[in-house]
């Protein structure tokens, strides 16, 4: 499926603000006139690093690179019991599968439900903690699953599993830029919203928005639906997957296509 392009014109526009804005703050009057995203919160929505108040936002265009998938997702739901499918299945039909396509017509991505490791290129797990996941989960099989040569992730990965009780987590493998897997955990301990806004930021970190944002128009946001994509997100998706954009480009190369 095609993904649903912003018009380069915006792109363009992204270009001049940041331009405009490469000393200040990343607001401008423009912006607030549109009432859309400001340079800064879409560049931050991408890029893991911190993007202080007084950044260049040249500099952060070519500093962040792009990390994005090239084929579509297959994800597998691990998890122990019948209660436990029963409260996931709830999950995905009231808000994983309105929030997954809503991001597949951002992106042209897509995704299938998988019954096995085997077949995922994607990981979703849920137990009430994450140290109680060891006892479905195979981790010898998983770390190789995730890929030769990340033995160090994978250790983060390992450990987030077996040590301290986390309730919600995200780590992918991405070897050139290309995101070839992904792992997330979701506690079911948590009420049902904050299970929602877990997987919604696991998936959107999965598929390469990994900065951190509260912006209410992101579906990352503890004030805003998590059963689709917000206006950030979209304007955010558009620079990684629009028609052009390879993994491990920088971002001002992306802009430009």
């Amino acid at each position: 499926m095609p993904h649903r392009q912003i018009p380069g014109a915006l792109a363009a526009m992204l270009l001049l603000l940041s331009a405009s804005t490469a000393a200040g703050d990343g607001s401008s009057d423009f912006d607030g006139r549109l009432n859309i995203p400001t340079v800064t919160e879409i560049f931050g929505n991408i890029y893991s690093g911190n993007i202080p108040d007084d950044a260049n936002l040249q500099a952060v265009m070519d500093q962040a690179v792009i990390d994005k998938w090239t084929v579509d997702l297959k994800m597998y739901f691990a998890h122990e019991g019948e209660a436990e499918s029963a409260t996931i299945n709830n999950l995905l039909r009231n808000q994983f599968i309105p929030l997954l396509q809503s991001i597949s017509e951002a992106t042209g991505l897509g995704f299938e439900r998988v019954y096995s490791l085997s077949e995922a290129n994607v990981v979703f797990v849920f137990a009430a903690k994450s140290n109680d996941a060891e006892r479905f989960l195979d981790l010898a099989e998983l770390r190789q699953w995730f890929g030769a040569g990340e033995a160090r992730k994978f250790d983060e990965i390992e450990a987030a599993f077996r040590d301290a009780p986390a309730y919600c987590f995200r780590f992918t493998n991405a070897p050139d830029n290309e995101i070839t897997r992904a792992i997330g955990f979701v506690s079911l301990v948590e009420s049902d919203y904050v299970q929602e806004k877990c997987l919604a930021r696991n998936i959107l970190y999965a598929i390469g928005l990994r900065g951190d944002t509260d912006s209410p128009a992101s579906a990352k946001s503890p004030e805003t639906s998590s059963r689709s994509i917000g206006l950030l997100d979209e304007m955010a998706l558009d620079i990684l997957y629009r028609e052009g954009v390879e993994p491990g480009m920088t971002l001002r190369q992306a802009l430009r296509r």
